[in-house]
């Protein structure tokens, strides 16, 4: 039993270190998280699509995270509005609750939502 239990939190270590070496190759994630929930990418997808007969491909260059923080989602909000957390990305579109950023033909939305067990970080990557 300890061994499926330690194969099981080397899994979701390996997850949480996967997500944020692809997040960091896009913009800078947000230092103060306490936990990393990855949403599979496009390809992932696909791979448990010929698994499972089932459609479950997202658009076509799509990739999704969720960051949890205990931080107040003021204070992810004024890291991202500090440029030199965004790695050339324009600000687009700036609000309480989210930022849509753009590089060249890419945007990122980043949405905050505040919940009882804090704020949860929504990072959205579009590619044209």
């Amino acid at each position: 039993m300890m061994v499926l239990i330690s194969i099981a939190v080397g899994y979701f270590q390996w997850r949480t270190y996967r997500a944020m070496l692809e997040l960091a190759v896009y913009i800078e994630p947000y230092r103060h998280r306490t936990h990393v929930i990855y949403v599979p990418a496009d390809r992932d997808l696909r791979f448990l699509e010929s698994l499972t007969g089932k459609k479950l491909s997202l658009d076509n260059g799509r990739q999704f995270w969720v960051f949890k923080t205990r931080d107040h989602l003021e204070g992810v909000r004024r890291f991202y509005q500090d440029a030199s957390h965004r790695k050339d990305w324009m600000v687009m579109h700036d609000e309480p609750c989210c930022l849509l950023l753009k590089k060249r033909e890419t945007t990122l939305m980043i949405s905050n939502f505040q919940g009882w067990s804090g704020t949860r970080i929504f990072y959205d990557l579009s590619k044209k």
